[in-house]
C-alpha cells in the first residue's frame, strides 16, 4: 500500500506533522483519507476534504475532543490539526478485533454513545467497526459523524443509524449488504430488518429514555391497602409509592437470616406485604423461613406481592436498561438456584395459594429477544396443608420416573399443595408382578438423586435391608414376625409401609408413579374435597382419587350396601385413624404376608371398624395396566390428553385406561387456520420470539398447537406460562418421552385437529413470521382455491433462494417443497399414508421436512409458490459432515419411494 503515491504523500505529511518517531503502518485507506498508526497514537489524514465538508466535519471533532469519551465505547479522539495538505486526526491506539457480527451489548453501549454526544454516524458498516473485548469501537471518525438534536431518539438519522447497525449484527456475511444498507434507509418492510425495532428500543433503554415497566407498584396501587409492610432490596426497581392513597407503609431490608423490625411486628397484620429481592434464591431453606414471617404478619384478607429475578432468565441473559452493559456477568446454560416450579411448591406448602403472575417484560441484549427480568408473584393465605405426597415407584419405572413425578406435581399444582414429597423406591430388581420391562435400580436411584437435587422431592426411602426393621415393621403393621419386603402374592409392602412412616404429615397421599391425573379446573381443589370428606366421616380411614365421570358424585363409604374396597393406586389416609387400626388382620404365607397393605386394610373396613370413601369429581384420575404400556406412543398421546383434561366418554366410570387410542382422538382445535408449533430444548426467550410472530398476526381465526418434544423441565415450565395468557386458542402438548417432530405433527394435524377443510400452518419454535400479515396473504392464495402454499423463507446462516417445483418431484430433487413457510389443507396430510412418513417402522427424525411435504405435494391439485419472504429460519443444530451424510442417505430413500405414491393417487 505504500506503493501508492496518495499513501506516500500522505505518510510522509503526517511523519513530518507528528514528528512520529517510529514506523508508521498503513491500516487503510478510503473516500476520505489515509490511516496509519506507530503502534502508540492512530493518525488519520483527512487528504480529499473539500471546504464544504471540513467546514461540517471539524466542528463535530472538535466537540468530540472537548467532551472526552462519550462513554464505554466512544472513543475522543486526542486531537486535530490543520496541516497544508488537509486535517490530521490523531486517536489512541489499542489492540482490536475485526468485525464478525454479534455483539449486541457492545454494539448497543456504542450507539447509545453516539447519541449521548449528540451525534449520528451515517455509515455504520462492518468495515468502520472493531471489537476490544466486549467494546464495539467505531474506527471511522469523518464527515460521516453528524450534529443531530433528538433528545427523544426519534428523529430520522437515529433510526437509520439503528437500521445499519442491525445489519451490522446479523447480516454482516451478506455479500450483497451494501445494497441492504441502501435499500433499508427507505424500505421498512425489509424483510432482513425484521426484528430490528428491538434494538431500536434496547438503545432508548439504555439512554433512560425508555424503560420497561416494572408490574409490582401498579398492583400494590389497585390493592389500595391501609398498611403495608415493604421489605425492599436491590437496584433498578421503580420504587413504590402509595402515599398518595394514603397508606402507613413500613420499610425494611429484605433479609432471609433476620427477623422481622419491632416496628413491623408492632403494626402487623398488613393489607399488603411486599417482598423485593435483588437476587436469586439459592438458599431454599431460608426462603421457607421468609415464608413463615410474611405470612405470620400479613393479614387473613390481605395479599403478599413476592419479586425477585425471574428464575427463568434472570440470571442467564443481559437486559437492556440505563446500566451499563458491557462487563455484566451471566450464567450459561439452566437457571442457577431453584427454579420457579420449585418456588411455587414451596409457597403452596406454606400456606400461600398463587392468585397472579406479573412479569416485566423486556428485551435481552445478546440476540435482542423478547424476556423477563423480573418475576412478580401475588399470594392470598390459605390454610396450611396437612397433607403429605408419598410416591410409590419401582426398578422398572427407572425410564419414566422423572417425567411421571413432574406429571403428579403438575396436576397438583392448582389446589391444596402436598406440604412435602417423599419417594419410596422398591428395591426388588427381578420376579415383577405384571412385568411390562426389565428392572434398573442403578438406573432409578440416579434418577431419584436428580429429583432430589434439583428439589423436584423432598426425601427418598427405600425397602429396608435389615431384617430386625423388617420384622419391626411387619409386626407393627400386620402382627406377624416376619423379615418380609413383599406380600405373598408379590405387592412391595416394606418401602410402601416405610413411606407412610416416613411423611411428616397427618393425611398422606399415596400414588403409584404410574397414576395418571387429569388436573382440576377453575375453581376447583380436589385433594380440598376428600379432605373435606375425610373430615365428615369420623370412620373414615382413606377416600379414593376421583376417576373420569360426567358429573361428580356424593362422597359415600358403600356401594349399594356393600364397603367400598381401598384404592391402593391413589388415595388418601388419615393416619392417626390407621395407626388405631394397626395390626390390620393379616395372615404368614410362604414365609410373607399373605395379604398387601390395602387388601388387609380391606379386611378391617368390611368388619365395620373403618370406612373407605369413593366419589367427588374435578381432578380425575387414570391407571395405564401394563399389558398397555408397550405401546409408548398411545401412552404419550394418552398422557398428553390427560394433562389438558380431555376425556372420552368410554372412560366415565373406569380407573383403568379404557378404549382404544381411535376413542382417545378427541379433535379440539376448529380455527380455519392452525398453526402447528413444535421444538426441543427452545430457550424461553427464542420462543417467545416464536410466539410473538403469531400473536402480532392481524386475522384472528386463526389456533395453535404447540409441542414442546421433552424439553429440560424448566423449559417446558416456561412455555407453558407464555402460553397461558391464551389458553382458549391453544393446546400444548407437553410430551415427556422425545418423539421428534414428525411424530409430532402427525398427531396434531390427524388427531387435533378438527375439519379436512382446515390450513395447517408449520413453524418451528426457534424461528418466526416475518411482519403481520403472513395469514393475510395465505388466506388471499387459500380464497383463490390453493390447498397447498409454499412460502419463501431468510436464513440467518447463508443467502439461499429455492424456486419451488410440484411437478416431476424426483427429477427436480423434490422441488424445493420443504421449505418454509409451510401450509396445507389438513385434508391433503391425512390423505398420506403412515408408512410415507416412516423408516423402518418409526417416523422419520431427520429431513423430516422431506418426509411429508413432498407427498403433500404429489397429492395436492392447486398448489401454489408465494415468493414473499414471509418466514425467518434460523438453523439450530450445527451441520456435520456425518449428518449432512446420514441426511442425504435419508432423503433418498424417501425420494425413491415417491413414485409409489404417485401411482396410488392416480
Amino acid at each position: 500500500m505504500l506503493a501508492d503515491p496518495r499513501v506516500a504523500v500522505a505518510v510522509k505529511a503526517i511523519c513530518a506533522a507528528t514528528r512520529a518517531k517510529t514506523e508508521l503502518t498503513v491500516l487503510g485507506l478510503g473516500e476520505e483519507g489515509v490511516v496509519v498508526t506507530d503502534g502508540a497514537s492512530i493518525w488519520k489524514l483527512f487528504d480529499r476534504w473539500s471546504a464544504q465538508k471540513a467546514e461540517a466535519a471539524v466542528p463535530v471533532l472538535e466537540r468530540l475532543i472537548t467532551q472526552g469519551d462519550a462513554g464505554a465505547a466512544l472513543k475522543a479522539p486526542l486531537s486535530l490539526r490543520r496541516i497544508p495538505s488537509g486535517w490530521v486526526l490523531e486517536l489512541p491506539h489499542e489492540i482490536s478485533q475485526p468485525w464478525s457480527g454479534g455483539h449486541g451489548p457492545g454494539l448497543v453501549e456504542l450507539l447509545a454513545d453516539l447519541h449521548r454526544a449528540g451525534l449520528a454516524f451515517r455509515n455504520l458498516h462492518p468495515k468502520n467497526l472493531r471489537v476490544v473485548g466486549e467494546t464495539v469501537r467505531l474506527i471511522d471518525y469523518g464527515a460521516d459523524l453528524v450534529f443531530v438534536d433528538d433528545p427523544r431518539a426519534q428523529g430520522l438519522d437515529f433510526l437509520q443509524m439503528c437500521r445499519r447497525a442491525w445489519l451490522c449484527w446479523r447480516w454482516f456475511w451478506r455479500e450483497d449488504l451494501q445494497a441492504l444498507m441502501r435499500c433499508a434507509l427507505t424500505a421498512d418492510d425489509l424483510p432482513e430488518l425484521s426484528g430490528h425495532d428491538a434494538l431500536v428500543q434496547a438503545v432508548r433503554m439504555r439512554l433512560g429514555l425508555c424503560r420497561p415497566e416494572d408490574p409490582l407498584p401498579a398492583r400494590a396501587l389497585e390493592l389500595q391497602p391501609e398498611r403495608v409492610l415493604v421489605l425492599e432490596g436491590g437496584e433498578g426497581r421503580e420504587a413504590v409509592d402509595l402515599s398518595r392513597i394514603g397508606a402507613r407503609v413500613i420499610v425494611q431490608e429484605p433479609d432471609p437470616a433476620t427477623d422481622l423490625s419491632e416496628a413491623a411486628l408492632i403494626a402487623a397484620p398488613f393489607d399488603l406485604t411486599i417482598w423485593r429481592s435483588g437476587a436469586g434464591l439459592m438458599d431454599v431453606a431460608a426462603f421457607d423461613r421468609l415464608l413463615v414471617k410474611l405470612r405470620r404478619v400479613t393479614a387473613p384478607q390481605g395479599r403478599i406481592l413476592l419479586e425477585l429475578p425471574h428464575p427463568a432468565y434472570g440470571h442467564r441473559l443481559r437486559f437492556a436498561g440505563p446500566r451499563v452493559l458491557i462487563g455484566r456477568k451471566t450464567v450459561a446454560g439452566a437457571p442457577q438456584g431453584p427454579g420457579e416450579r420449585v418456588l411455587r411448591r414451596r409457597l403452596g406448602r406454606a400456606g400461600l395459594r398463587l392468585v397472579a403472575r406479573h412479569e416485566r417484560l423486556g428485551i435481552e441484549v445478546e440476540r435482542f429477544e423478547p424476556a423477563a427480568d423480573l418475576l412478580v408473584l401475588e399470594l392470598e393465605i390459605v390454610p396450611v396443608s396437612q397433607t403429605a405426597l408419598l410416591i410409590k415407584a419401582c426398578a422398572m419405572d427407572a425410564e419414566a420416573l422423572s417425567a411421571h413425578v413432574h406429571d403428579v406435581h403438575d396436576a397438583l399444582a392448582q389446589g391444596t399443595m402436598p406440604r412435602e414429597t417423599v419417594l419410596a423406591l422398591d428395591t426388588r430388581q427381578s420376579g415383577f408382578v405384571r412385568a411390562h420391562t426389565k428392572g434398573d435400580l442403578a438406573a432409578l436411584r440416579a434418577s431419584a438423586d436428580r429429583l432430589l437435587a434439583a428439589g423436584e422431592i423432598d426425601r427418598i426411602v427405600e425397602t429396608p435391608e435389615d431384617p430386625l426393621e423388617l420384622r419391626a415393621l411387619n409386626r407393627r403393621w400386620f402382627g406377624l414376625d416376619l423379615a418380609a419386603t413383599h406380600s405373598a402374592g408379590g405387592a412391595a409392602c416394606a418401602a410402601f409401609l416405610t413411606g407412610l412412616d416416613a411423611c411428616d404429615a397427618p393425611r398422606i397421599l399415596h400414588a403409584d408413579l404410574d397414576m395418571m391425573i387429569g388436573p382440576d379446573g377453575p375453581g376447583q381443589d380436589t385433594l380440598a374435597d376428600m379432605e373435606a370428606a375425610l373430615d365428615a366421616d369420623p370412620a373414615a380411614v382413606s377416600a379414593s382419587f376421583p376417576i373420569a365421570r360426567a358429573a361428580p358424585a356424593p362422597w359415600t363409604a358403600t356401594d349399594q350396601g356393600r364397603p367400598w374396597r381401598v384404592e391402593s393406586r391413589l388415595g388418601l389416609v388419615d393416619m392417626a385413624r390407621m395407626r388405631r387400626l394397626l395390626p390390620l388382620p393379616n395372615a404368614e404365607e410362604a414365609r410373607a404376608p399373605q395379604l398387601s397393605w390395602h387388601r388387609a386394610l380391606d379386611q378391617a373396613v368390611a368388619s365395620r371398624a373403618a370406612n373407605s370413601l369413593r366419589g367427588g369429581g374435578g381432578a380425575l384420575c387414570i391407571h395405564p395396566p401394563n399389558s398397555r404400556k408397550g405401546d409408548l406412543a398411545a401412552w404419550e398421546a394418552l398422557r398428553m390428553a390427560i394433562a389438558r383434561g380431555k376425556v372420552p366418554v368410554v372412560q366415565h366410570g373406569h380407573v383403568e385406561w379404557t378404549g382404544p387410542p381411535e376413542d382417545w382422538c378427541l379433535p379440539e382445535r376448529h380455527e380455519r387456520f392452525v398453526f402447528v408449533l413444535c421444538g426441543r430444548n427452545v430457550m424461553p426467550e427464542r420462543f417467545r420470539r416464536c410466539w410473538e410472530s403469531v400473536l402480532r398476526q392481524r386475522r384472528d381465526d386463526w389456533g395453535a398447537i404447540v409441542i414442546d418434544d421433552a424439553s429440560e423441565p424448566w423449559i417446558g415450565d416456561e412455555m407453558a406460562q407464555i402460553l397461558a395468557p391464551h389458553s382458549d386458542r391453544v393446546s400444548f402438548l407437553r410430551r415427556r418421552r422425545r418423539g421428534g417432530s414428525l411424530a409430532g405433527l402427525t398427531h396434531a394435524v390427524r388427531e387435533i385437529c378438527s375439519c379436512g377443510d382446515q390450513m395447517i400452518v408449520t413453524l418451528d419454535s426457534d424461528d418466526h413470521l416475518i411482519g403481520d400479515g403472513v395469514l393475510d396473504r395465505l388466506d388471499l392464495a387459500c380464497r383463490e382455491g390453493a390447498d397447498l402454499l409454499v412460502g419463501s423463507m431468510l436464513r440467518t446462516d447463508k443467502a439461499a433462494f429455492y424456486p419451488v417445483q410440484f411437478h416431476d418431484l424426483l427429477a427436480a430433487r423434490g422441488g424445493n417443497v420443504w421449505q418454509h413457510l409451510r401450509c396445507f389443507r389438513k385434508a391433503l396430510f391425512d390423505a398420506v399414508p403412515d408408512e410415507f412418513l416412516k423408516l423402518d417402522g418409526e417416523y422419520v427424525d431427520l429431513a423430516t421436512d422431506w418426509a411429508f411435504m413432498p407427498p403433500v405435494a404429489v397429492l395436492a391439485r392447486n398448489p401454489v409458490w408465494i415468493r414473499d419472504v414471509l418466514y425467518l429460519h434460523e438453523p439450530g443444530v450445527a451441520r456435520t459432515l456425518a449428518r449432512a451424510s446420514e441426511r442425504e442417505a435419508i432423503i433418498g430413500r424417501l425420494m425413491a419411494r415417491l413414485p409409489l405414491l404417485e401411482a396410488m393417487s392416480c
